[in-house]
């Protein structure tokens, strides 16, 4: 992993901490600016592919997780001079016995879904906390975490979405997690349109890809069929499903981000702004509305990014707005 450190050419001083919030604020200067990028680190220790990196709020860690079965959170020095002598080196998470896919980051834990069926939470230190067993098949693709519901969000290979509260007995440890009686789970629930698990499932069949918040109680979901859904988690367990759109004749989702208004002030009309890439090569950008709090596709267009191949991410760009 190589982390670099952009900076506007004309302001060097604005790769301070001091400038830092000042510049992320002054959107219109942005547009205008010229900017260069400064190696900071290179973090370096997993042993195959990285499938996923999360970043902590405050930006001082990171986490990856990869196909050496392992998840690694660094320390990330905030300034190029920090990092001059040495590369951080990484507190090592080992637990899983099978490729790790995705992780998420709160200021008080870690959590990591694997291949292996399991969900597992971890302290800041590395200490394991929890190991959640719900999902069955070949594995957990996607975990979120809702630090304002303290809830744990994750989406299996079997087709299902199960939501967890972790145990408030975490701070004390594994052990003390694993000798409470209490399931962690709230309810699960599935796609539409998808029958119960029976056999085994392959590349083909239909599951979740990909997961975002876009408020407290309310999940975009994207699937291996194209498929992009809004649910809208009910209080009482289950949730209410609405089809938006399926992309490039069924390709699977691969990447989705999300530009929302709930989280950032839109000058553009919609609610919300998805943006999903396909394992065809094609972008799609979704503009949705909630009115009526029933969600709403108002816009929606598609190019070819790549040609035949899968797009592997894909990030707005806040600060400049609907980019």
């Amino acid at each position: 992993i190589v982390v670099w450190k952009v900076a506007p050419q004309h302001d060097k001083s604005s790769r301070t901490p001091e400038n830092h919030d000042h510049q992320g604020s002054n959107c219109s200067s942005l547009k205008d600016n010229l900017y260069e990028a400064f190696h900071i680190c290179k973090l370096v220790g997993h042993e195959g592919s990285i499938f996923r990196i999360a970043w902590s709020s405050s930006g001082s860690k990171l986490v990856s997780v990869s196909d050496d079965r392992s998840a690694r959170v660094w320390d990330v020095p905030i300034e190029r001079e920090d990092s001059l002598y040495h590369d951080p080196i990484a507190i090592v998470l080992f637990g899983h016995n099978a490729r790790v896919w995705d992780c998420c980051i709160s200021d008080n834990f870690i959590v990591t879904v694997s291949e292996d069926c399991t969900c597992r939470i971890w302290g800041i230190d590395g200490e394991q906390l929890q190991v959640i067993r719900e999902h069955i098949g070949r594995g957990i693709w996607r975990c979120l975490y809702d630090p304002n519901l303290s809830i744990v969000i994750t989406a299996g290979f079997d087709s299902a979405i199960k939501v967890h509260r972790p145990h408030a007995c975490l701070s004390r440890g594994l052990a003390a997690a694993q000798l409470s009686p209490e399931s962690t789970e709230i309810f699960s629930i599935s796609i539409p349109d998808v029958l119960e698990h029976v056999g085994l499932m392959d590349s083909k069949s239909e599951y979740v890809r990909c997961l975002r918040f876009s408020s407290q109680d309310s999940l975009y979901v994207a699937t291996n069929h194209g498929y992009l859904y809004h649910a809208k988690l009910c209080e009482a367990g289950g949730a209410h499903w609405n089809q938006l759109v399926q992309v490039s004749n069924g390709a699977p989702i691969i990447c989705m981000d999300l530009l929302s208004k709930d989280s950032f002030e839109l000058g553009c009309g919609e609610e919300d702004w998805i943006a999903v890439g396909d394992g065809k090569g094609n972008m799609t950008v979704i503009g949705v509305t909630k009115n009526d709090c029933t969600p709403t596709v108002i816009s929606s267009f598609t190019w070819q990014a790549e040609v035949e191949r899968q797009l592997l991410g894909t990030y707005w760009c806040k600060s400049l707005g609907c980019r």
